[in-house]
């Protein structure tokens, strides 16, 4: 189930990637079929979400499974990031100010090495979005909207990309 998908790799404009600045969330639609199940499942064009946690050259921490050795909270390039990408895109919180980017930053590349969990709210989780969720709510109040999902192997609420791109305050720097 989770075999990648035999594409060309995703060209990001460089000019699209030279505007990133810390805390600003990248999105992609992930080269797995899982992926495609997330996003079919929410109704939304990306299926994973990260935050930069430095510019130059761009970090990325995300809380990921299934890429090769890599399982949990990871700090990975830019170009890694998007090895795994069908799609991208990008948008910057601007309900947080440049010194609680920095603070969240800071936070997320604590928790790298922590174990993934993919687990319903209430649960002990940690994926991609409870991640960005539990930092973020240390700085600010933070209430993204979850979604019901019933499939034969998962069920409960849990927390998708789509409640950080539609949340409220935040731009859209690119899409694709």
């Amino acid at each position: 189930m989770r075999a990648p998908v035999a594409r060309e790799p995703l060209r990001v404009p460089d000019e699209i990637l030279s505007n990133l600045r810390t805390g600003d969330l990248v999105f992609r639609l992930g080269d797995v079929t899982d992926s495609r199940i997330i996003a079919t499942a929410t109704n939304f064009k990306y299926s994973h979400v990260g935050m930069i946690v430095r510019e130059r050259p761009l970090l990325v921490v995300h809380a990921v499974t299934g890429e090769g050795e890599r399982e949990g909270v990871a700090a990975v390039s830019m170009r890694e990031f998007l090895a795994h990408a069908r799609d991208f895109g990008a948008v910057r919180m601007k309900f947080l100010n440049e010194g609680q980017k920095a603070r969240l930053a800071a936070s997320l590349l604590k928790r790298v090495g922590e174990g993934f969990a993919l687990r319903p709210r209430g649960e002990a989780n940690l994926y991609c979005t409870t991640l960005l969720e539990q930092e973020i709510s240390k700085i600010t109040e933070f209430s993204p909207q979850y979604f019901e999902l019933n499939l034969a192997v998962l069920g409960g609420e849990y927390l998708a990309p789509k409640a950080f791109w539609h949340y409220g305050d935040v731009e859209i720097l690119y899409e694709r």
